[in-house]
């Protein structure tokens, strides 16, 4: 059964609403709906929208450290984090953002392979 519209639009509510955030909003809504798709079941895909503002939280915080970008993304950085947390599990997400001035801008974040390559999705994207 795919994600309901409700489920959509409450991830987009909670990420949306990360004190120090900045993200084009029709790509943090078009980021949720892909994560929609890696993760079909409800309940993975609240956990990953949990997951995904709770790490954007720390990054905004500066309560975390990323790694630097290359080649097209230079100037941007990378977080990689679990969907769920589970000792042991390799991190399945990503953030790809800069730091500015009381936060972060986003510029994209989803599942590391699914739909798509992330970071070949955001160096032709965005």
């Amino acid at each position: 059964m795919p994600v309901s519209d409700n489920a959509i639009d409450a991830a987009i509510d909670l990420i949306a609403g990360v004190p120090g955030l900045e993200m084009d909003a029709d790509d943090l809504a078009d980021d949720v709906v892909l994560m929609s798709l890696a993760w079909p079941d409800e309940a993975e895909f609240l956990k990953a929208a949990s997951a995904t503002e709770r790490a954007m939280r720390q990054l905004s915080a500066g309560t975390v450290s990323a790694a630097p970008l290359k080649h097209d993304l230079a100037g941007w950085f990378s977080y990689h984090y679990q969907h769920a947390r589970a000792q042991g599990s390799r991190a399945d997400m990503r953030i790809a953002f800069r730091t500015v001035e009381g936060g972060i801008r986003v510029r994209a974040f989803g599942h590391r392979d699914v739909p798509t390559d992330f970071y070949r999705r955001i160096a032709t994207s965005r």
